[in-house]
């Protein structure tokens, strides 16, 4: 299906000099020759489970008992539903390999903004607590902050909640 709308894009929308792939199979050759590939994980058609690692031997999810793959389906089995999972650490490799998204990368260590003023997130005082918090963000320029501001939001939040667990707890 993808691969007849790639067609279609390239039949009546783009100029000929489009660099866009023409078939899903040349997109995802382009995605694995960049180290940028991906895994697809079976999950329950409820979202209750993936089935990967300690999971993947099973045929059924432990909480509905929905089956994983389609009972239709005879000659081979087809999982009900899938994911596709991105590793981050190849991408985080791939954007420290060029140079220049190297440098975007520690660019927020250099380019603070002056005392008072919020530009940017890391002007925020979440951010603020999470370099107090966790200190070695701080001193290693290139370290990803991989939304650690939005956990710290939603902490603040469930705070004034007793009947979740609070942040810091589901650290610990």
């Amino acid at each position: 299906m993808l691969s007849d709308i790639l067609q279609y894009y390239h039949s009546f929308l783009l100029p000929e000099e489009n660099v866009l792939p023409g078939s899903w199979k040349e997109a995802k050759k382009i995605l694995s020759s960049i180290g940028m590939e991906y895994q697809i994980v079976h999950a329950c058609v409820n979202d209750y489970m993936l089935f990967h690692g300690n999971n993947a031997h099973l045929m059924e999810c432990n909480t509905c008992e929905e089956a994983r793959y389609d009972p239709h389906m005879l000659t081979e089995k087809v999982p009900r539903k899938s994911i596709r999972w991105f590793p981050i650490i190849p991408r985080l490799l791939h954007m420290y390999r060029c140079t220049d998204l190297a440098e975007l990368m520690v660019w927020h260590k250099k380019h603070r903004s002056e005392l008072g003023v919020m530009r940017l997130p890391i002007d925020s005082p979440t951010h603020k607590h999470v370099e107090s918090t966790w200190p070695e963000f701080e001193r290693d320029p290139r370290h990803v902050r991989l939304g650690l501001h939005q956990m710290v939001l939603v902490h603040i939040h469930l705070e004034e909640r007793d009947d979740l667990p609070l942040f810091g707890q589901l650290l610990s």
